[in-house]
């Protein structure tokens, strides 16, 4: 029996540059202003993951690991998920995040859960815009009440510098096969694509 064909809305080309210019146009300013709240935070890791939630099988969500480090390992990644201060508030259906500032003493919280609360990123449309430039790089197999620690994969490193704040997309994907898969809402209501 043969695989079943994926159904793309972009080339691999088109992905990797849509997905560069939404990173650098829509998440480095959130990145931004967090690191401006927080000066000891040096590095955010931007996390994707795939799972069923709500309203969609194939909706990506994204999740933002905050630390006072430059480099984290896979374990310390994991002991942020067990261990940091977890601030979650869905302040819009379309783009609620998950916050972990991992170092951050507890008489910080409440200044985290207000920054929280005022930035969004923009035009996260986890169900149907993000699904192309974001499904290749996140884990299979995993459901909305999950661990996030087995779920959640880096997508791109923002790390502070003297003068400005770098990123660096990671160019190991978990699934690339699906870069620039079509979401299955789509493709469910005929959206034109390429087959390979």
């Amino acid at each position: 029996m043969s695989e079943p064909k994926i159904i793309r809305e972009y080339t691999p080309e088109e992905t990797s540059e849509l997905r560069e210019q939404y990173l650098q146009e829509k998440v480095h300013p959130v990145i931004k202003k967090l690191m401006e709240t927080f000066p000891k935070i040096n590095m955010v890791l931007f996390q994707v993951a795939q799972y069923w939630c709500d309203e969609a099988e194939d909706a990506v969500h994204c999740a933002l690991v905050a630390s006072d480090k430059f480099e984290l390992s896979q374990a310390e990644i994991a002991e942020s998920w067990q261990d940091g201060h977890f601030i979650e508030e869905e302040t819009n259906e379309d783009f609620g995040i998950a916050c972990l500032l991992n170092y951050l003493p507890q008489e910080n919280i409440p200044k985290a859960i207000e920054l929280y609360q005022t930035i969004q990123i923009p035009d996260w449309d986890e169900n149907e815009d993000m699904i192309p430039l974001f499904a290749a790089y996140t884990n299979e197999g995993y459901f909305q009440d999950d661990d996030p620690i087995n779920k959640y994969r880096s997508c791109a490193i923002f790390r502070r510098s003297a003068s400005n704040i770098e990123m660096q997309v990671v160019s190991e994907q978990s699934r690339p096969w699906l870069e620039g898969v079509m979401c299955a809402r789509r493709q469910r209501r005929g959206f034109l694509g390429s087959a390979f």
